[in-house]
């Protein structure tokens, strides 16, 4: 298959995001910046790139960059996550480097390549983070260009402005103890485990969520550094926390190893560390120790009060808790593909386990995401199936939250408003320290055009996941929030914030239209229209019609729906100069 495929010429030039990649001189650069990556690393990345229309399997890179020597997964894999490292991607996020389980690595992103050698001088192609994403488009348009050129000659070269993240930021800290849970090092001999550890590092992060005296910061920022990342100050001043959690895992047959300890960011000094061998039918219990020795260093006077509400063994079978984490860690990535065998692995845990409520929950936000997206034959059956599971898990464990946020986001779908926030409201009750919670909440909120409230909880959403995959996405609703309360400046700052995070073309569209709705209501209609032709050059076919037609039977507030409308029609020259965004979030 390999052999049959068209190979780029060896002095080909890539370009994708802010990277240049050339593997005969330059090797990888960031925005005109040379990174320093290991050759290994660089080979892998130019393997992937060059064979970027297909799934490369494991034995296939092994043999290509390790010239068929034997070495375990581990490496590999080890490998694999320098690259995304490297690119700013994370196994989460998987915008550049996508796995494909049980077959191998396929390079995802958006490339442009040229195969002239002065290419490389020039450096990566200006503008914000991501914005050579939508470079294929322009140049198969010359009206694009036209545009463009049009926009730099009358002053709307600041399109291209971004705001470059600032590695010396730091976050105040909070008034309660606040502390960061990193991932765990994997030490099994299995190096898929790693959804094993990263199951296991989130229940205990959930687990010490529940003290309601704690600050604790989102998995989804604190897995963004790697395993084993030592420098604790950093990370500390980077997500705003006086305190460090780090450990490693080995899991050997039916037993596990755990090394943990508890550091204080600001001095490096190790406040607790313990190492934990246990049998694992008793995982949850360990959990639970794990997360009281925690809470009880930093705020011992919380740990009474709360040990036994904290003290909950989700299931009796380790086998169904080992499915719901592999299904756990499908359903994190939407995808069609993602849902439907999360919601398989999730029924088989249920089969071996049906009083476990987790893999309830798991399906009914499976559901629910299938129903939205339209990846369904019977949308009245998979809502029936998503309202039924929420409900089922609610019932087999009233005290976690996952089950009241899953049904909270299919009432919202289904504009029942009541249940939507009084669902969520309970969630974010249970767990006040969930980021994706108060996110949901937030959304919810701005849906049903409670702006105030929305706007305090997409503020906590963010502190508390500072480095979160989805910053996008809140900023995003923040300056919606904000725009709806008529704070057309703080819109336009949330926006600038979101210009940094931008990941793909949809969200880019979104931040163009935000920032036309507010300057057209600014009586800036010059600036206004400037964003909306750059949101054309990303999706040229859209309209105002069109979208004014995917609002029908929705159920977002009508005056949300209005004013929107009303403030693109303002930026737009007619119906037809306006791009209609297609809802990305879920």
């Amino acid at each position: 298959m390999a052999g049959q495929e068209r190979q780029d010429s060896p002095d080909t030039v890539y370009r994708f995001g802010d990277y240049l990649l050339d593997r005969n001189r330059d090797g990888l650069s960031r925005k005109g910046e040379k990174l320093h990556v290991e050759p290994q690393v660089l080979l892998l990345l130019c393997y992937l790139v060059e064979h970027r229309h297909r799934v490369v399997s494991k034995g296939e890179l092994i043999e290509t960059i390790w010239q068929g020597r034997v070495i375990s997964d581990a490496a590999l894999n080890t490998c694999i996550r320098s690259v995304r490292r490297a690119l700013g991607d994370t196994s989460g996020s998987q915008y550049y480097i996508k796995t494909y389980p049980k077959r191998g690595f396929r390079f995802v992103g958006p490339v442009n390549e040229s195969g002239q050698r002065e290419a490389a001088k020039n450096g990566p192609a200006s503008g914000r983070a991501g914005t050579s994403r939508a470079d294929g488009i322009q140049n198969r348009r010359a009206i694009g260009a036209a545009v463009l050129l049009l926009l730099f000659l009358t002053g709307g070269f600041a399109w291209w402005a971004w705001t470059e993240p600032n590695d010396d930021a730091t976050l105040a800290l909070s008034g309660k103890p606040s502390i960061a849970v990193l991932k765990f090092v994997n030490l099994s001999d299995d190096p898929d485990q790693v959804y094993f550890v990263d199951g296991l590092v989130e229940d205990l992060i959930t687990s010490i969520s529940l003290n309601r005296e704690l600050f604790v910061i989102s998995p989804n920022s604190t897995f963004r550094y790697a395993a084993g990342d030592v420098d604790v100050d950093k990370i500390g001043r980077e997500l705003g926390v006086a305190y460090i959690v780090r450990g490693s895992v080995r899991r050997t047959d039916n037993r596990v190893r755990i090394n943990a300890e508890l550091i204080d960011a600001r001095t490096g000094a190790t406040v607790w560390s313990e190492r934990f061998d246990r049998e694992l039918v008793n995982i949850f219990a360990l959990q639970d120790e794990i997360s009281r020795a925690v809470a009880g260093r930093l705020a011992p006077e919380i740990v009474t009060a709360k040990a036994e509400e904290s003290r909950r063994i989700p299931t009796s079978s380790l086998r169904a808790w080992d499915l719901y984490l592999q299904a756990k860690a499908l359903q994190a990535i939407v995808i069609e593909e993602n849902q439907e065998e999360a919601i398989r692995l999730a029924g088989l845990a249920i089969r071996r386990d049906p009083e476990f409520a987790a893999p309830r929950a798991l399906i009914a936000k499976a559901r629910g995401i299938q129903f939205f997206h339209g990846w369904t034959t019977n949308p009245e059956l998979t809502l029936a199936k998503a309202i039924e599971n929420g409900r089922a898990a609610i019932r087999l464990d009233g005290k976690a939250p996952a089950g009241f946020a899953a049904l909270g986001y299919v009432f919202r779908l289904t504009g029942d408003e009541t249940r939507a926030l009084g669902h969520l409201g309970r969630a974010k009750q249970l767990n006040p320290n969930d980021a994706g919670i108060r996110l949901e909440l937030a959304h919810t909120l701005d849906w049903f055009r409670y702006h105030k409230r929305a706007l305090t909880e997409i503020e906590e959403a963010i502190r508390l996941s500072p480095l979160d995959p989805r910053l996008e996405m809140m900023f995003f609703y923040h300056a919606h929030i904000l725009f709806h309360l008529g704070d057309y400046a703080g819109s336009l700052a949330a926006a600038d914030r979101m210009a940094g995070t931008l990941t793909n073309d949809t969200w880019r569209k979104f931040y163009h239209l935000i920032r036309a709705a507010n300057f057209a209501f600014m009586g800036r209609k010059n600036e206004a229209m400037v964003e909306v032709q750059s949101a054309r050059i990303i999706a040229p076919q859209l309209s105002i019609a069109s979208m004014r037609k995917r609002f029908e039977g929705g159920h977002n507030h009508p005056e949300n729906r209005r004013v929107w409308l009303e403030a693109l029609r303002k930026a737009a020259v007619s119906y037809t100069h306006l791009t209609l965004p297609t809802t990305p979030y879920v």
